[in-house]
């Protein structure tokens, strides 16, 4: 199914690197794919090993530029082949939540991720169905970053990136506990008379 959801690359991989990494002179300099990366039965193989990566909890933290204060969150809940992301506001209410199904799929050195069967669970558009959408991405142990608009097709969603941080399951119940604990704390008591 990745196959027929994964549009022509139209960029140079070069394109995704950092400036500096990539001189004029030798193209390939600074450009180290995976030595393992030759051909289709290697890409679905990687692809596998990938898809081991991405499970977890992902946090993306929008900050106010001025202030650093957290001003929102974009989480990331990946098991197996289903993914749920959540938006979240300031006091951690929700805005938006989907749902869909997800595969991921290496071309050469690129990694694509492609979701298909979505669906908004929370939110003003709640209900309603996603279309099938593809997006670079690359995954470490502490790090998942997507990069949006890019391929082939795209080319009318002005590009954009984005990338989370690994949480694990001790780190996000502390958040929900010191959540809940500011939420109290920030309620205005009455006052006995």
């Amino acid at each position: 199914m990745l196959n027929r959801l994964i549009p022509v690359l139209g960029l140079a991989v070069a394109s995704l690197l950092p400036a500096g990494l990539v001189s004029a002179q030798d193209p390939t300099k600074g450009l180290n794919p995976e030595p393992s990366l030759n051909g289709k039965a290697a890409d679905e193989a990687n692809a596998t090993k990938d898809l081991t990566k991405v499970q977890g909890t992902w946090v993306a933290e929008g900050r106010d530029p001025r202030t650093g204060k957290v001003i929102g969150r974009v989480v990331k809940y990946i098991k197996g082949n289903k993914e749920m992301v959540v938006t979240e506001g300031p006091g951690g209410q929700v805005v938006e939540a989907h749902r869909v199904d997800f595969e991921v799929g290496r071309l050469g050195a690129v990694r694509l991720f492609t979701y298909y069967n979505g669906e908004v669970t929370d939110g003003p558009q709640k209900g309603q169905k996603m279309p099938p959408y593809t997006y670079i991405y690359r995954v470490d142990d502490k790090a998942f970053t997507e990069v949006m608009g890019m391929l082939v097709g795209q080319e009318r969603q002005t590009p954009s990136a984005r990338q989370y941080r690994r949480v694990d399951d001790l780190e996000e119940k502390r958040n929900e506990r010191q959540g809940a604990k500011g939420a109290k704390e920030e309620t205005p008591r009455k006052e006995e008379k």
